[in-house]
């Protein structure tokens, strides 16, 4: 995997603070890259928990194509960041890494 300063040149970084703008567009994919039960305590509704070992098993029957618009987050932003750059090693070109949940600070459930 590059490092951080060897990012390709289409790795997208975005806010998650977007998240309920994105929750709203169809055919968006939202995927929480946290363990089944951190998700389970808190997560944010309208995502897909997917845990980071399991996302290369799982993205083919998530994504409906390789254009499918797939938005990644974790717990501490490391996980979304080396999950973004795997999905585009594999063919996937819409990857947005949106970072940590804790940068969420709306509506906890």
């Amino acid at each position: 995997m590059p490092s951080r300063r060897q990012l390709k040149a289409s790795y997208k970084r975005d806010d998650i603070s977007k998240i309920n703008t994105l929750r709203k567009e169809a055919g968006n994919l939202i995927i929480d890259l946290r363990p089944y039960g951190t998700y389970a305590a808190i997560h944010i509704q309208g995502t897909t928990n997917v845990p980071y070992q399991y996302l290369t098993s799982e993205i083919g029957r998530l994504a409906r194509s390789k254009n499918t618009p797939i938005y990644l987050f974790c717990s501490t932003g490391d996980n979304s960041y080396e999950a973004a750059l795997r999905l585009e090693s594999m063919g996937y070109t819409n990857v947005t890494d949106l970072g940590a949940i804790a940068g969420w600070r709306y509506g906890y459930k």
